[in-house]
């Protein structure tokens, strides 16, 4: 028995990532902290080179919480191409304009991302009258201070809002504190202050 083998030469080959392109199909650009109010991303992997929208391909959504800085990932992957994001903000999240963009992540493709976009972060503000207190006693012809205190949903202290008073149906002021006299012709009995 005779035993023979054959070689071939050596040859190199080079493996490299598909192209891809990801297209924003649709999103929410405003979201509210308060509730359970949610944004939703919705976008499509489109592989160039095989000419088809590829299953589990890993899309990762970056978006801002302090304007600057991408904190939150989130990983998803394809369906026919398509893949959707939820995002609820928590009160790690600032109010205000954060922004966002969306990357292949998946090691079969490119690192293709999204242009950054504006997603508005709505948080709701509290006010609080210190001063009058409710059910106080107040003459006409004297002045009173009235005080207020704004935080948010999260308890952060805001101390640039916009806070005007009523006396009844009449416009006091607009600050957080102010001083009110009361006038003298003013009609006695039950009144509103807000």
């Amino acid at each position: 028995t005779y035993y023979y083998s054959n070689e071939s030469s050596v040859i190199n080959v080079t493996f490299d990532y598909n192209n891809a392109t990801l297209q924003v199909l649709e999103y929410n650009s405003t979201v509210r902290r308060f509730g359970n109010n949610v944004s939703y991303f919705l976008l499509r992997v489109y592989d160039s080179d095989r000419g088809v929208y590829p299953n589990d391909t890993i899309v990762s959504l970056r978006i801002t919480e302090d304007f600057e800085n991408f904190t939150v990932s989130i990983e998803n992957t394809t369906y026919i191409g398509n893949v959707s994001f939820y995002y609820d903000p928590s009160c790690n999240s600032l109010a205000g304009v954060q922004k966002w963009y969306a990357k292949i992540v998946d090691v079969c493709y490119q690192p293709v991302e999204t242009s950054i976009r504006n997603l508005n972060v709505i948080g709701q503000l509290n006010i609080s009258i210190l001063e009058p207190r409710n059910n106080a006693i107040l003459n006409r012809n004297i002045s009173y201070n009235f005080s207020s205190f704004v935080a948010d949903e999260c308890n952060n202290i805001i101390n640039y809002a916009n806070v005007t008073w009523y006396f009844g149906n009449t416009r006091i002021g607009n600050a957080y504190n102010i001083t009110y006299r009361i006038p003298n012709s003013y009609k006695l009995g039950l009144e509103t202050v807000k």
